[in-house]
């Protein structure tokens, strides 16, 4: 008897351990059969389930690519009320400046039929105003000069430039007024449509509905048609620097293009001015707009500048700067021309500009807005649908609870077992034997992937994925998902086989990731980066259904029926990051993919495209790792992506992998750019030798 009394002490303290803290199983006791002696009959899920996870990820691509896709229908004159948006009308603008032809600053075609075109248009605007608006025109021809350090340090010099400027007052005057800048000029060789003929179109029109309107502005619209953008900025700072009416502007809207069509997006804002993009988050009917775009634009990792950078510098001016980023393989070409534009994205942007203006020129902030400088805001749009915009000291504050709530989750899993064992100390060396595994996969992910992009360069097959974008997905997505699936099964077979229970593994991989975003979360908050709340969906919302709902089926987790109910509660988790992140990269890809096809022999493209393939990979991928330790096999999938993989690099090899088409609908044109030099000599005396 008293032998058995002492063997049921001894079960029942091993049980009483392990129900106590879910790593207590990690403890090497020579009791736990996860170690030592025959494995467990455990319940692991099957090959199915990669099937589940493809619909998964499947779904998240349809509800990004629906919601990019979607623009209001495009209104007509008759259906329109004199004080809204036309599209029609709009075209019409659109189609007789893009008409013109190229329209280089200087040039007859942009200094003579293009101005004449819109002071027209203007003057029939102006005598079809109520009476309780005053619409003043002015023609500007300033002649100045300017240092800009853009790729390289040059100063600008510009002799009789042109600015049409109109402003929209109430009868009585006001000393505070809203301007609205695009620039109606283009590059050589091509009609500017998009870039920016559309903006200028859109702005007569947004002219025209307030100058219906019964009721007079609080404040005074400046409407800035910009003469000479595209010679680097020069109109602009023309204007702000010399026309009598800038010193009354409190803040402004710049209108820009990146590519042709699509829905335009705001990529930056203030700076230090939040009223502005809580003024854009109210106003606009179809919101887009990212702090990571604004942080990517301003890091100059983009090869570009617009207008707003002249009115933010030499105005000292808050502002909201606005471009379209879609289809930018025509951006600069003759293939820029109105049919670029799909129906509805003019009614699109301009009911958003129309509500934007209407709201910032009721603003009790633009009278003085420098009162209401308050640092940062971190905003960003939910896939079109409303906007999250929130002061950056305020994600301090939300950024430090995530990890404090996490520290908390870490200090449960520290717990020692009621067995008095020291679990916890083991389970932190089995958790570093994880990251290390981890980073060890991402590592080799990113080694093998660009290993590819370089066998590519070498075989002189390069940017194959231009024209035909889903090749990235055979070219460096699926190696990358096939490398690290094979290094985390074998890391289960070899580095982890002395843990029998693959639902131990599968918690530890996952708190290796939990780790990995709040140590990146933290990072990026001390660093003061508003982009920082990727970090947090990624940290927050899989933690959270880990704690609340697949925490509570612990005890069944012994039974098919508990454990079939894992894998919905974990993708449940990711559903939020991984819509959000699917949405984010889509528009990563259609905004760097077209830059590729400009940006010279300095960058490798291929490099490029590469490294953002494999990094959204990890990212997407990070918490569905640890499903390879619980499922049956991987045989189905490893096949299934190495064949993926075999057929994309045929596709490659064979005329498909052509990077560019001459496509009518769908151009996506090899860019060579050729300058024609004619040196003249001078005499001392002016004479030409």
């Amino acid at each position: 008897p008293y032998k058995m009394a002492a063997n049921m002490r001894q079960r029942g303290s091993a049980n009483a351990g392990s129900n106590s803290n879910p790593h207590s199983s990690l403890l090497n006791n020579g009791v736990d059969p996860k170690y030592h002696g025959e494995p467990e009959q455990k319940v692991t899920l099957g090959e199915r389930t990669y099937v589940v996870i493809a619909l998964f990820f499947l779904s998240a691509l349809l509800i990004v690519f629906f919601a990019a896709g979607q623009v209001p229908p495009a209104r007509t004159d008759a259906e329109t009320p004199p004080t809204e948006f036309s599209e029609e009308r709009a075209r019409r603008h659109l189609d007789a400046i893009a008409g013109i032809g190229p329209r280089v600053a200087g040039t007859y075609e942009n200094d003579v039929l293009a101005v004449n075109y819109l002071l027209t248009e203007i003057e029939k605007i102006q005598q079809a105003a109520r009476p309780s608006h005053k619409i003043d025109v002015d023609v500007q021809r300033p002649t100045g000069y300017f240092t800009l350090d853009f790729l390289s340090s040059f100063t600008h010099y510009y002799d009789n430039i042109t600015n049409i400027v109109v402003r929209l007052s109430p009868k009585k005057a006001t000393r505070h007024s809203l301007m609205i800048n695009a620039h109606f000029d283009s590059t050589m060789g091509g009609p500017g449509a998009s870039d920016d003929a559309a903006s200028c179109a859109s702005m007569l029109e947004v002219l025209r509905a307030l100058s219906q309107t019964d009721s007079p502005l609080k404040n005074s619209i400046i409407f800035v048609f910009n003469g000479a953008e595209e010679n680097i900025l020069q109109a602009s700072h023309g204007f702000i620097t010399q026309h009598p009416w800038a010193a009354d502007i409190r803040a402004f809207v710049n209108l820009e293009a990146a590519g042709a069509g699509g829905r335009e997006v705001v990529f930056q804002t203030g700076p230090d001015h939040p009223w502005l993009v809580r003024a854009y988050a109210e106003a606009a009917k179809y919101p887009f707009a990212s702090v990571t775009a604004q942080e990517l634009f301003q890091s100059h990792v983009i090869p570009s500048d617009t207008d707003y950078r002249i009115y933010r510098d030499y105005g000292n001016l808050p502002g909201i700067d606005i471009a379209y980023m879609d289809n930018g393989y025509v951006y600069h070409l003759k293939y820029d021309s109105p049919d670029q534009i799909p129906p509805g994205t003019m009614q699109r942007a301009g009911e958003n500009l129309l509500g934007i203006v209407q709201n910032l020129v009721a603003s009790p902030y633009l009278a003085y807005p420098g009162e209401y400088r308050h640092g940062d805001t971190v905003f960003f749009d939910v896939i079109g649908l409303f906007m999250v915009v929130y002061p950056h000291n305020v994600a301090i504050i939300i950024n430090s609870l995530a990890v404090l709530f996490t520290v908390l989750y870490f200090g449960y899993k520290l717990k020692p077992s009621k067995s008095g064992g020291s679990s916890g100390l083991l389970y932190l060396r089995q958790l570093f034997c994880a990251v290390l595994v981890l980073i060890f996969s991402w590592i080799t992910a990113v080694i093998t992937v660009i290993a590819v992009a370089f066998f590519m360069t070498r075989l002189e097959r390069h940017m194959t994925w231009y024209t035909h974008t889903e090749l990235i997905l055979g070219l460096y997505v699926f190696p990358a998902i096939l490398v690290q699936v094979l290094m985390h099964r074998a890391a289960q077979k070899y580095f982890y086989k002395n843990i029998k229970d693959p639902w131990v593994l599968e918690e530890l991989v996952f708190d290796s990731v939990v780790l990995f975003w709040v140590g990146l979360l933290g990072l990026a908050t001390y660093r003061g980066v508003c982009s920082a709340y990727w970090c947090l969906l990624w940290l927050v919302c899989p933690l959270l259904a880990r704690v609340v709902l697949i925490r509570t089926t612990d005890r069944q987790r012994r039974t098919p029926k508990g454990r079939n109910s894992f894998l919905p509660y974990h993708l449940l988790g990711l559903f939020v990051p991984m819509v959000m992140t699917v949405y984010g990269v889509r528009h990563i890809f259609v905004l760097f993919i077209p830059i590729m096809g400009r940006s010279g022999s300095e960058v490798a493209p291929d490099f490029v495209v590469a490294s953002l393939a494999v990094l959204s990979t990890i990212v997407l991928s990070c918490y569905l790792l640890s499903i390879i330790y619980i499922s049956k096999s991987v045989k189905r999938l490893t096949f299934g992506l190495m064949a993926a993989i075999v057929v994309t690099f045929a596709l490659t090899f064979s005329s498909y992998g052509f990077p560019y088409s001459g496509n009518k609908d769908r151009p996506t044109p090899k860019r060579l750019v050729l300058q024609h030099y004619c040196k003249t000599s001078h005499s001392e005396k002016g004479e030409v030798t």
